[in-house]
């Protein structure tokens, strides 16, 4: 095994972690700078620089586009761009599975980010169409100073289970009627968006950037053919 099927099996590996590797599978030592030069260089190699990645998105998104017109994408660059040099600043775009799906969405806009981990630092924000419940907490929080409240509103909101939900917020209505009405106005959910996104692009905040957009692409076709095979499927009516 070399160190790159290492760090392209764990973009999350370290150079200590590599360090101790190299000394297991070939019995040799190697310095930190070294396992972390490996460690970048092996992630260029498979997924390309960090330098050219700024260079090929453009034309990876606009490929995208070529094959579904209703893909929307749009970069803003910074003012010290030329016309022959543009500098990035921003890049959004949105897959056309979302915009056709939002249409069905609560009426609720939050925006929740993710640190990249390259050596060019940056944030990757994703449009939700409900609160984080972190943010939940706070707000709810402030309202209603009451211990046993915040411990039942942390408990309905990381639910998995629709009764164990039902069940937790009825036991915070029959408490404080304000308060329930306060966590169903505000879209109250049964998991952690915010939590469950991070999880996912976990292992992928480490890698350039068009290979981070072009992952995210691959994940959610994945993601919207596995649910629009279960839909397909279902026999029970969906929930209004």
């Amino acid at each position: 095994m070399s160190i790159s099927h290492l760090v392209t099996n764990n973009l999350e590996i370290s150079a200590l972690n590599i360090i101790q590797e190299v000394q297991v599978l070939f019995q040799m030592g190697c310095t930190y700078k070294q396992a972390w030069y490996a460690r970048k260089f092996s992630i260029e190699r498979v997924f390309g620089s960090w330098e050219t990645t700024f260079n090929i998105l453009p034309k990876y998104l606009q490929a995208v586009q070529d094959n579904n017109s209703r893909i929307v994408y749009e970069f803003l660059h910074h003012r010290t761009s030329s016309p022959r040099n543009n500098v990035f600043k921003f890049v959004f775009w949105c897959f056309s599975p979302y915009i056709d799906g939002f249409a069905y969405c609560r009426p609720l806009i939050s925006v929740d980010g993710t640190h990249l981990r390259g050596p060019y630092k940056g944030v990757l924000l994703i449009a939700i169409h409900r609160f984080c419940l972190h943010h939940i907490r706070a707000n709810f929080n402030k309202t209603f100073k009451n211990t046993n409240l915040k411990t039942l509103m942390w408990q309905a909101g990381t639910e998995s289970k629709q009764w164990k939900f039902d069940r937790v917020m009825k036991d915070i209505q029959e408490r404080n009627i304000d308060a329930y009405i306060y966590l169903m106005k505000h879209g109250i959910m049964t998991t952690n968006i915010s939590e469950a996104l991070n999880s996912v692009l976990k292992k992928d905040r480490v890698l350039p950037l068009k290979a981070l957009v072009e992952l995210i692409f691959n994940k959610l076709v994945k993601y919207f053919h596995q649910h629009r095979e279960e839909a397909k499927n279902c026999v029970h009516p969906f929930p209004t």
